[in-house]
């Protein structure tokens, strides 16, 4: 909305503000992303996912096997006739980095999208004046989920579809996000329910003594810290855009980077 004072407040994700930042700079300064800069740019995001898809496997690891010293403590290591109850502090241990890897995880799955945010809106420019979905370029330069795109009920969503569905295919669509939505979480609550188990055994055992308080915060915090960053990423926040000022300043980076 418009107010008196000439400013426009609206209310994105803080990915939407990236998505909107991005494609109004690109207005102004245009032609500034060469092939050569959009190659460094889906190798980044190659980066990024690469480095998401190795802390998925490695959480999930940390979980299995903080599960298994949390209610395997008759379970014996074959060869060595080891308990596994026998590592001292090893189940903290092992939780603690479940708890960074999620941590971690939360902040990669943003970078991922950060990227792919980008990405679109780049390929949204390509496609401007056609009824092609930037979607479909972008499969082709990076790795593209289909399944959420096969099952939504409008499948272009920058130009009218060619095909509409019946309420049966859109009920469908419904119940397979659902079932998505139920897979993810159902983990999250794995993991949060390892972590507090630990965390109340931690505490129950006392080992440590004075010291179960700060292991068990060494657990808490971190998977808070992965709570508020996921959970954050999908509020919208109100933004105000002072219209004549910020234009001004637009243009003036875009004046200085004509020079260079």
């Amino acid at each position: 909305m418009v107010t008196t004072n000439n400013t426009v407040k609206l209310k994105l994700t803080p990915l939407a503000r990236l998505y909107f930042s991005f494609s109004h700079e690109l207005d102004v300064v245009s032609g500034y992303i060469t092939d050569h800069r959009y190659e460094r740019l889906l190798k980044m995001a190659q980066a990024a996912e690469a480095r998401r898809d190795g802390l998925i496997k490695s959480m999930f690891a940390l979980d299995a096997i903080a599960l298994l010293l949390i209610f395997g403590k008759g379970i014996t290591i074959p060869g060595l006739n080891i308990s596994l109850s026998d590592f001292p502090a090893a189940r903290e241990v092992i939780t603690f980095l479940s708890a960074s890897a999620f941590f971690f995880l939360a902040s990669a799955f943003l970078n991922v999208s950060g990227y792919s945010a980008l990405i679109d809106v780049i390929n949204q420019r390509r496609t401007k004046g056609t009824i092609l979905d930037p979607n479909f370029l972008t499969a082709a330069d990076k790795f593209y989920e289909f399944t959420v795109k096969l099952y939504s009920p409008t499948l272009n969503s920058f130009a009218p579809d060619v095909l509409s569905p019946s309420k049966a295919f859109t009920w469908t669509c419904r119940a397979v996000f659902a079932s998505l939505f139920l897979v993810i979480i159902s983990l999250l609550l794995l993991h949060c329910s390892v972590a507090a188990l630990s965390v109340v055994q931690t505490l129950k055992t006392g080992i440590g003594g004075p010291l179960s308080y700060a292991l068990a915060a060494a657990i808490v915090l971190p998977n808070l810290g992965g709570l508020i960053i996921s959970v954050s990423s999908f509020i919208k926040y109100e933004f105000t855009i002072i219209m004549a000022p910020a234009l001004e300043q637009t243009q003036t980076i875009a004046d200085q980077l004509g020079t260079k």
